[in-house]
């Protein structure tokens, strides 16, 4: 009996495609679809192992895309800046 193996994956949207990236196996695919990006992890994941299908088990973690983070971090920027001045 084979053990099931767990992996870790990042989807990032990228335009109009989600980036899947599995950093353990050093793999990366696309999908176009939100609802497609957990199918394509696992059959990457289970393409590159050469293994059956359903003997892996990839957990997919969504991350912002670095624009967003940038925007992220300004916009708390200002949120602190705006609260340190009211506290003067």
């Amino acid at each position: 009996m084979e053990t099931q193996r767990t992996l870790e994956a990042v989807a990032i949207k990228d335009g109009k495609w989600w980036e899947i990236s599995i950093p353990e196996l050093d793999q990366v695919t696309a999908a176009k679809k939100l609802s497609e990006v957990q199918e394509y992890a696992e059959s990457l994941a289970t393409a590159i192992l050469n293994v059956p299908e359903g003997s892996v088990t990839v957990n997919v973690t969504y991350g912002l895309p670095e624009s967003s983070r940038e925007c992220i971090a300004c916009v708390l920027r200002y949120l602190i800046d705006r609260c340190n001045a009211t506290e003067s």
